[in-house]
Formats: C-alpha cells, sequence, structure tokens
C-alpha cells in the first residue's frame, strides 16, 4: 500500500482497486450490514424479524452449507476447521453420524460466544467462526472480533470520514458490490 501511495498515479490505482483494498472492504462491510436495507430472508424482509438481541456469528450451520471430508474418514463441517470438531465418520461401509449429538456441541459453542455477542456492538457484521476461536471448548474463550460501543463508534467515524473524502465510493459500493451470507 505504501508504494501504491508513492504513485504519481496513486489516485487512478486506488480507483481502481478500492474494493480490494482494507478501507474499502470496510466501506463494504460497513454499508452491507448497518445500513438497514440488507435482508438475509424475505421474512426479515417483509416481517421485519430480527430481534434486537439476535446472535450472528460467521458460524455456518453443520450440513447447511458444505461439508468436508477428510483423508481420515472425517466428516468436518468445513476445510479451515480444526480435526477435532468432526461431525461424523466414513467407514468402508456405512457412515457415522449422531445428529443430535452435532446439533448440541454447535448449539453449545454458539452459546459460549452468545454471552459476548449480545454486548457486541459489530455482532450484526460478525464473521467469527466460533470454530475458530481458541479454548472455545473451555470456560475462558473470548471472541476476537467483540467490539465495544466506543471501539465501534471510533472505527464508524473513520468510516464516515473516509467516505466523506471520497464520496464516489458510495455509489461504487451500491453499484459493484454483491455480497451474500
Amino acid at each position: 500500500m505504501q508504494s501504491m501511495e508513492k504513485s504519481p498515479n496513486c489516485e487512478a490505482i486506488e480507483e481502481d482497486v478500492f474494493l480490494d483494498t482494507p478501507k474499502g472492504s470496510g466501506l463494504t462491510q460497513y454499508l452491507y450490514y448497518f445500513s438497514g436495507n440488507i435482508f438475509f430472508t424475505y421474512n426479515q424482509l417483509l416481517l421485519n424479524k430480527i430481534g434486537k438481541n439476535e446472535i450472528f456469528t460467521g458460524t455456518c450451520t453443520p450440513f447447511s452449507k458444505k461439508l468436508f471430508l477428510a483423508s481420515d474418514g472425517k466428516i468436518l463441517p468445513c476445510e479451515r476447521i480444526d480435526h477435532g470438531f468432526d461431525l461424523g465418520f466414513v467407514h468402508d461401509d456405512f457412515v457415522e453420524l449422531d445428529y443430535k449429538h452435532v446439533a448440541d456441541r454447535h448449539n453449545y459453542y454458539l452459546s459460549k460466544c452468545a454471552k459476548q455477542c449480545v454486548y457486541c456492538s459489530i455482532n450484526k457484521q460478525c464473521l467469527q467462526c466460533v470454530y475458530h476461536i481458541d479454548n472455545i471448548i473451555n470456560e475462558s474463550s473470548h471472541c476476537y472480533s467483540f467490539r465495544t460501543q466506543e471501539a465501534f463508534n471510533f472505527e464508524k467515524e473513520q468510516t464516515f470520514d473516509y467516505l466523506r473524502q471520497h464520496p464516489q465510493y458510495y455509489q461504487k459500493v451500491l453499484n459493484e458490490v454483491r455480497l451474500g451470507k
């Protein structure tokens, strides 16, 4: 980024790669999650069913998006999750799955984060997967994405300052970004 700033045509380069920069990504995330115009389901749009204390995380529900089959036969929620969080096992002649155990364990991990999520100022834009939190199995786990209201206000003000300096990026985000959860 420093070498780009030294370039004589820095503004043109920044315009081209804006959405891939940290500032562009931050602006996109902020507009997407805090504008009040994004709904993840038709029910949210039509019935306004987002609860005030609803817990959002970047954790996928097991079996909802994808699975990862490791070479040792373990079934994992995705390729990025430690083998200690397996969902089941593929044997030569059958598949071993205990859905109740998977659901109970998943809900347990989410409940451990819920205590922090309720007080987190960015819980609506959370991308933190609970399976990537150190010590999630123990009582001493702490979410890395947790933000106090003061920290969130500071980050929000930086985003607004950047937007005031570059108002054209608002329209760029609206026209060019497609996000899905």
